[in-house]
């Protein structure tokens, strides 16, 4: 009976992990979704291996990026490193133009992040 109990435990907690991960997931989902859709809207230029690029061809690529490397990604701060920041080609790191100044990709990115997230926080008017 004991024996019992605590299979029926286990997989209650084992249930409610794969939901709290579901969910995890959807976030992340929605984080990494709004970083693309934000490059793509952007009217700065992404440079990529010395060659500018506009905002939704920018998009474009780390979307085939991120779809080749999606096991690896669970977080949007996984998504702005391992697909955001550099060529997995040459290793050279992705820099933004916007109005004649240059900042890194991961700098943009982690920052448009951050902007997103306090936007989404039902709390942060309370």
């Amino acid at each position: 009976m004991r024996n019992s109990m605590n299979i029926l435990v286990f997989s209650a907690l084992l249930g409610l992990s794969g939901a709290l991960s579901a969910a995890t997931d959807d976030v992340a989902q929605a984080e990494i979704e709004h970083l693309l859709i934000f490059v793509s809207d952007s009217p700065c230029t992404f440079i990529r291996n010395k060659v500018r690029h506009e905002g939704p061809a920018a998009s474009e690529h780390l979307r085939r990026k991120y779809e080749g490397d999606q096991r690896h990604v669970q977080s949007a701060e996984l998504f702005i490193e391992r697909v955001g920041t550099k060529s997995s080609l040459t290793g050279n790191p992705y820099t933004v133009n916007c109005g004649g100044e240059a900042e890194t990709s991961r700098e943009w990115l982690h920052r448009e992040l951050a902007t997103y997230r306090n936007l989404s926080d039902p709390y942060r008017d309370r």
